[in-house]
């Protein structure tokens, strides 16, 4: 139990950073590699101290700490993951011009995943605290959510992907040019 109480004072201190980027008005999380990397090592003890005779007393007190652990890590990979897949798609799909006709669709659906994401960032900034960040209620909803979003993002970028590869099929010579360049070329189509 001694245990338990000094790894849930550990997590009373973790916070998330992040920050605003420059030109855009959506909040970034920066590096998680020591929340990650804490959240590991305290399921681990978590799993040696299963193993202990004494563990049968406080079993639901255990299960609950890993419950909220496993939930933070899957949240902060989930929000990395989603970060990473924004960042690449924000540019094509953000500025309305950039967009190329054929995926009209796709730029609706990467605007419900922004705002998933967005709102998920938004809470963050609020709660900066790892544990308090995404109580079990309400981190299962983002963890579903952003799980969606990136399945989402996923398939944009597939989508924008073919539709960059097909071009530069029928034109040889865009092999040599950028995604955002050749997307800018083509956004008048």
């Amino acid at each position: 139990e001694n245990r338990l109480q000094a790894m849930q004072d550990e997590w009373a201190q973790v916070k998330f950073t992040v920050t605003v980027r420059d030109g855009l008005e959506v909040v970034l999380l920066e590096d998680v590699t020591d929340i990650i990397g804490l959240v590991e090592d305290h399921l681990a003890t978590m799993q040696r101290m299963r193993v202990d005779r004494y563990f049968g007393a406080h079993d639901q007190l255990f299960k609950d700490w890993e419950q909220v652990l496993e939930l933070v890590r899957d949240c902060t990979q989930g929000l990395v993951t989603a970060q990473g897949l924004w960042l690449r798609l924000a540019p094509y799909f953000l500025q309305p011009d950039a967009v190329v006709p054929v995926l009209k669709k796709e730029a609706g659906q990467f605007h419900t995943a922004h705002e998933t994401f967005t709102a998920a960032m938004k809470n963050l900034e609020k709660q900066e605290r790892a544990v308090l960040a995404w109580s079990r209620k309400e981190g299962t909803s983002t963890k579903q959510n952003l799980e969606h979003a990136v399945r989402t993002m996923e398939k944009i970028l597939e989508k924008l992907t073919e539709s960059l590869r097909g071009k530069r099929l029928d034109f040889p010579r865009f092999f040599f040019v950028s995604d955002e360049d050749l997307l800018t070329a083509f956004s008048g189509e």
